[in-house]
């Protein structure tokens, strides 16, 4: 188990070597989401970083993007991909800090 603010900089250095730092982020939307069937609801977190620093991780060799712009989508969100995550960025895009889904 490990807090929101830990995990996201843990994926972030795991998945795009990306050496991030805490004080650096802000929230910048949550999502609080129900899954078609369950009972157990879920939220997400979705943070922002003022700045980024490259690391000399392994995984830093390789672009997360599928274009190849180093981790950055430039026209649309790779396929595919979960609704949820497909819902944070538009949704921060409006300025909309929190997004109900799932739930009737």
């Amino acid at each position: 188990m490990e807090a929101s603010v830990s995990c996201m900089l843990r994926e972030a250095w795991e998945e795009t070597g990306l050496a991030l730092s805490e004080d650096d982020l802000s929230l910048v939307h949550v999502i609080d989401l129900l899954d078609p069937g369950s009972t157990i609801p879920r939220n997400g977190f979705f943070f922002a970083s003022s700045r980024r620093e490259e690391a000399s991780h392994p995984s830093a060799k390789r672009s997360a993007a599928p274009n190849g712009t180093g981790g950055r989508w430039t026209h649309a969100l790779p396929e595919p991909i979960v609704e949820q995550t497909r819902a944070a960025p538009k949704a921060t895009s409006c300025g909309t800090l929190y997004t109900l889904m799932g739930w009737t």
